[in-house]
């Protein structure tokens, strides 16, 4: 299953932004995968970008926080990536938490 996160930018500078996060929360097994790189432990303020997915472990979770300051909480099983400006989760029995009033969620068809 995956999930978007869709948004509607009033500003040119809004999509620039969506392109880049912070990790915020790390709880046991976090791993950053860039795409030109080996797979290596997430931390605390590690940034996350276009070009690297944040995947969690068995029982781990993660908590990314963007630069327009909206969260995603990662549950365990979880794979982050952005995708052409947008966010999006693939859960592999994972769960998702967002915690924005602000942004819509959906299912791509």
């Amino acid at each position: 299953m995956i999930l978007a996160l869709s948004f509607l930018p009033f500003w040119s500078s809004n999509a620039a932004r969506l392109k880049e996060a912070r990790v915020t929360q790390v709880v046991k097994d976090v791993k950053l995968l860039p795409k030109a790189a080996a797979p290596r432990p997430g931390g605390v303020s590690d940034p996350v970008r276009e070009d690297t997915a944040v995947r969690t472990g068995v029982e781990s979770r993660a908590e990314l926080t963007f630069t327009d300051q909206t969260l995603a909480r990662l549950g365990a099983n979880t794979i982050f990536t952005f995708d052409q400006g947008a966010r999006n989760l693939e859960l592999g029995g994972g769960r998702l938490a967002p915690a924005s009033s602000e942004r819509r969620w959906r299912r791509p068809d």
